[in-house]
């Protein structure tokens, strides 16, 4: 048994750490509606240094940085924006989540 738990250790802490796909309590993956006023979160599209690498899906955005447009019922309501951000993101085709 002493020899069972350092091995389980090993095998679940690095789940246990896995930082929350969040910014100030605001998850960052789901249903989006871009909006100009009563945002959520102000986001700036950037090709470099970004904070969160964001893929459009069509169906089940349910993993960090996939994002689905929606115009009602939305889970994030964003501004784009050109400063003053409080996220920088980038779009990319694959591989989407937090840098």
């Amino acid at each position: 048994m002493k020899l069972l738990l350092p091995f389980l250790m090993l095998i679940f802490l690095p789940a246990l750490q896995h930082e929350p796909c969040t910014y100030n309590g605001i998850k960052l993956y789901g249903r989006v509606e871009i909006v100009q006023h009563f945002e959520d979160i102000r986001v700036k599209v950037v090709d470099h240094f970004e904070y969160l690498d964001v893929k459009w899906v069509k169906d089940f955005p349910e993993a960090c940085g996939e994002w689905k447009r929606v115009k009602t019922n939305p889970d994030i309501r964003i501004k784009l924006v050109k400063s003053n951000e409080d996220i920088r993101v980038k779009f990319v085709n694959d591989f989407p989540g937090k840098k």
